[in-house]
């Protein structure tokens, strides 16, 4: 029976002498159960696993967390192990932030590289790359090194660290899927920014907690007085918000076609596989508000004007400067063709852009004066 299994499982990961095998051999066999049970089985399994996440070794209550994480990917609630989950973490990210404290002060400065200098290493061969080495790539390098060089009495911080990568994923999933657990623990980006140099799951982590849920936008279009109010949720990057955008943003023509297929337009919103093999090409170049010029446009794109308002694909809707409430974004004609790939940076993250109404000419001409004005 699960419920045998189940208890057999939380005895062998708390039981200290037990070896890797015996733990292995109990989540071997908890899982040989799973799949006759029935849901109510598994449920209470889940939450009876869920309740040993206290236990001593992080590195077993990862693995814990990663069955719970696959039961929830065939079909069970994270609501049932997502709070133990998740302050279970927090109290690992706690551990790996002295991890980094303590070696970070000995590793070189990191350098900041600025657009013009990225642009020159764009331009540099790749006999140039493969003899030098990334300055980034050095310090995870002495990272590594100086972690392992730390005594005994980093014993807890070094095994916190090694939980990290199997605690990440389900930690993403649980994230992923309830935007009120995202405002609750949003105070775990403050120490998954501090590891995300070294750590994979403080990158993720922090990626995620910046996305924005039920953001006010205002959407407008100069060239054509089109616009829209509307509230945007779950937009990773401005690749994403370009593509959502190229859906639901109002045709001017009589005539509308599809800017991108529905197939490109669900995979963006979270719907159906997270990449396809397709190539989307970019219909505006995206300005924030404080490059509308005095006469109420917009710079002219030949002569690559205003390039310091631009939204970059690469950037994320939070770094979309604020006004009157809302995240500003300025559609204008492309500068260049841009193209990426059809994809979404987390697989079960869904994401939109609701219109809460069309702007009339009048609004749109309101807006823009405002923003005009708020220039000079």
């Amino acid at each position: 029976m699960l419920s045998n299994a189940t208890q057999q499982l939380i005895e062998v990961a708390r039981d200290r002498a037990s070896s890797p095998r015996d733990f292995q051999n109990a989540c071997s066999e908890f899982y040989s159960h799973v799949g006759t049970a029935e849901a109510a089985e598994v449920r209470a399994a889940i939450i009876a696993v869920a309740g040993s996440f206290s236990m001593e070794d992080p590195r077993r209550v990862a693995i814990l967390a990663l069955i719970c994480g696959a039961l929830a990917e065939d079909g069970q609630s994270t609501d049932l192990f997502a709070k133990p989950l998740l302050d279970r973490f927090s109290k690992v990210l706690e551990l790996a932030v002295g991890l980094v404290n303590e070696i970070e002060p000995k590793l070189p400065q990191a350098e900041v590289e600025t657009e013009e200098e990225a642009d020159d290493d764009d331009d540099d061969s790749d006999e140039e790359d493969s003899e030098e080495m990334d300055p980034t790539d050095i310090r995870s390098q002495m990272f590594e090194e100086e972690r392992g060089a730390l005594g005994t009495q980093w014993e807890t911080e070094k095994i916190a660290w090694d939980s990290l990568e199997q605690f990440w994923p389900p930690v993403i999933l649980v994230l992923s899927l309830d935007p009120e657990l995202r405002r609750e623990y949003k105070y775990l980006m403050r120490n998954a920014d501090r590891i995300a140099e070294f750590h994979v799951a403080g990158y993720w982590v922090k990626t995620l907690l910046t996305v924005l849920h039920d953001e006010p936008i205002v959407v407008i279009e100069p060239g054509t007085k089109t616009g829209i109010l509307a509230r945007m949720s779950g937009v990773v990057d401005n690749f994403q918000l370009h593509m959502i955008l190229m859906d639901v943003f109002p045709h001017s023509g009589l005539l509308p076609r599809r800017r991108i297929s529905k197939e490109i337009a669900d995979v963006a919103k979270g719907i159906g596989p997270q990449n396809l093999d397709k190539t989307v090409t970019g219909a505006w170049n995206l300005y924030d508000w404080r490059a509308i010029t005095s006469d109420l446009k917009l710079p002219k794109e030949s002569q690559l004007d205003g390039m310091e308002y631009w939204i970059w694909n690469e950037g994320t809707p939070s770094d979309i400067p604020v006004m009157n409430g809302r995240r500003v974004i300025l559609l204008g004609p492309a500068a260049y063709e841009r193209q990426w790939g059809a994809g979404r940076t987390f697989e079960r993250l869904p994401a939109e852009i609701v219109i809460e109404r069309s702007l009339n000419r009048n609004e749109v001409k309101e807006w823009l004066t405002q923003m005009k004005t708020a220039n000079q």
